[in-house]
């Protein structure tokens, strides 16, 4: 599993350098990976990795065709604000993002997924995305002989995958976000005390 750190997942996105490219997806072992997390802003400016408005999911997981083991990935994209031009924009980098990490031109599948009723709280949507997908993959894991497999039905590769993890995103309520932002903000500022050498 591996969880790419957002700054990264923007630089994949604007990075043209092919060398460049082909040097970060071995140093982050994709070959090795079974599910990859995404977390991607909407930021186009590369001279700042911290930029950005807005915050979705891009989930990448490898697939089993027949009785063959792939290092092929599909992909599924999780957008908040999956409404009007703004989401076109979020789903154009996904696919960028999508086909620098498979070093090929892949289908991103936007899927649906809880929206927000604000314009604030998309990066607790992803956190909370990332983990219960997370969870539903280790429990697969866990359920299965011999790890992971997320497999298509009839072999066929263009087929959109049942994914295990879509029932619980798709329970997410916005109170549960604002009471995982809460906890955040609680955790975050008791960290910040600390650091400051409080009580």
């Amino acid at each position: 599993v591996l969880l790419i750190e957002p700054a990264t997942a923007f630089w994949l996105t604007v990075e043209e350098d092919p060398k460049d490219l082909d040097a970060a997806k071995k140093a982050l072992r994709l070959h090795e990976r079974e599910l990859v997390l995404c977390p991607m802003t909407d930021s186009r400016d590369g001279s700042c990795a911290d930029a950005g408005t807005h915050w979705s999911l891009l989930v990448a997981w490898s697939i089993t065709q027949g009785n063959k083991t792939t290092t092929c990935f599909r992909f599924a994209h999780y957008d908040t604000l999956s409404g009007g031009m703004f989401n076109k924009v979020h789903l154009a980098q996904a696919q960028t993002l999508a086909c620098r990490l498979a070093g090929q031109q892949v289908q991103v599948f936007a899927r649906p997924c809880p929206q927000q009723t604000n314009t604030w709280d998309c990066g607790v949507y992803v956190l909370l995305f990332s983990e219960l997908v997370l969870q539903a993959f280790l429990r697969e894991c866990a359920s299965t002989t011999g790890g992971c497999n997320f497999s298509t039905s009839n072999g066929n590769s263009s087929e959109m995958l049942h994914l295990t993890w879509e029932e619980a995103l798709n329970r997410v309520t916005p109170k549960q976000v604002a009471d995982q932002r809460a906890a955040f903000y609680k955790r975050f500022s008791a960290a910040a005390v600390y650091a400051a050498g409080g009580a």
